[in-house]
């Protein structure tokens, strides 16, 4: 129940792994293709600041 409430409160419906997905997202931002992209803020949290 509990789960399924945590779950529900961001935009993915499901909860994060929070190693795996902010080490993904590191990964992202090392490798060639974001090369481009500076001085931005980015937020792994699923969505849930949609919601705020």
């Amino acid at each position: 129940m509990r789960k399924k409430i945590i779950s529900s409160a961001n935009a993915t419906g499901r909860i994060g792994e929070l190693e795996e997905e902010v080490a993904e997202a590191v990964l992202f931002l090392a490798c060639e293709e974001a090369s481009f992209i500076t001085c931005e803020t980015l937020i792994v949290d699923g969505g849930g600041l949609t919601f705020y």
